[in-house]
């Protein structure tokens, strides 16, 4: 399927959520223990950070895995791995085959550090991004985006505040340049999306979108970017 046809067939989705039309009971179905990425090509994750932690660093990345018993995942073709050897290692054009043997190595090294294991994580998306939105999760219970549109999800509850708006903005990034692009308008933006445990949680995440994630966009980027918030005590539909 074309760009603009997988595009076009999200936008009823998004619309439905913008609405307060969603239900998230299969999205905050808890199973295996597994820090994974933020890519929305990966099906599920107990918790997820770019890259698994590449770009929150070792010491904080182990710390995390320990603390709540995981697993490490790591993947293809991943985003956060590649702004890490670019912007990290000096990298200057890193080839596949080299962004998925460090994804691999960094995952089996944190494993190793916080005596478990890592485990690689099929990745269920073209070679392009198809995100519609990025998920600002403070419920620390959003796991899939089943039931809902397709994107990142960023596990805020886990995060330092400034780090996890980092991601959010690096989401966007991937969006507005490895994705859908120019697709996003001010008519069908990109959503920044507060996931909280009730109402009041929600309206407190989606002030920190605001107040923080779209003052680090481009100019362009906030002009097709919109902040929205759902929550857990939603009556289902």
């Amino acid at each position: 399927m074309e760009l603009k046809a997988q595009f076009d067939q999200g936008q009823a989705a998004i619309a439905r959520l913008a609405k307060g039309e969603y239900d998230l009971a299969e999205a905050t179905k808890i199973g295996d223990k597994t820090l994974g990425c933020i890519d929305e090509g990966i099906e599920y994750a107990c918790y997820r950070l770019a890259g698994s932690g590449r770009l929150l660093g070792e010491e904080q990345a182990v710390a995390l895995v320990e603390k709540f018993g995981l697993d490490v995942g790591y993947h293809s073709d991943c985003g956060a791995v590649r702004k890490y050897l670019v912007e990290g290692a000096g990298v200057l054009d890193p080839s596949d085959e080299e962004v998925d043997a460090e994804a691999k190595r960094w995952s089996e090294q944190i494993a190793r550090m916080a005596k478990t294991k890592a485990v690689e994580m099929p990745l269920e998306r073209p070679e392009h991004h198809i995100a519609l939105c990025a998920y600002y999760d403070g419920t620390g219970q959003m796991t899939s985006c089943k039931g809902l549109p397709l994107g990142f999800i960023v596990s805020r509850t886990i995060l330092p505040h400034d780090y996890a708006i980092a991601e959010m903005v690096t989401a966007t990034d991937i969006a507005t340049n490895h994705g859908f692009n120019d697709l996003f308008t001010h008519e069908h933006p990109f959503l920044l999306v507060a996931v909280g445990r009730d109402q009041d949680q929600a309206q407190e995440l989606e002030e920190e979108l605001k107040t923080h994630a779209l003052r680090q966009l481009t100019e362009s980027q906030q002009g097709r970017v919109k902040v929205i918030s759902i929550h857990l005590q939603r009556i289902r539909l």
